[in-house]
């Protein structure tokens, strides 16, 4: 298959972490959650221990569930952002699947 370059992870971030985390419902969140990763990610944030999409997800759900309301979503805010260079080469994303982080 055809394989493309994130080229921008800020611009990604701020377009789709909102959407997971700012979700009025369980299954708005759910499905941004669904519509932003592949089910085959590996996250690590600033070089910690490595998730599958099944912990990002339960990670995500579990800070909407502790919210003060659930309902209102959270908000995510970026105090500082920049761009690193990846430590194993570059993100790839499929073709048919560019929206998504792989």
């Amino acid at each position: 298959p055809s394989m493309s370059t994130v080229s921008n992870l800020i611009t990604w971030s701020k377009q789709h972490i909102p959407q997971v985390f700012g979700g009025t419902s369980y299954e708005s969140s759910l499905l941004a959650i669904q519509d932003t990763f592949s089910r085959s990610i590996k996250l690590s944030i600033n070089g910690g221990t490595t998730l599958s999409y099944d912990q990002v997800r339960r990670q995500i759900l579990d800070l909407r569930a502790s919210a003060y309301d659930p309902t209102q979503g959270l908000k995510a805010t970026w105090k500082e952002i920049a761009e690193a260079e990846p430590e194993q080469g570059p993100i790839f994303a499929d073709a048919r699947d560019t929206d998504k982080v792989s």
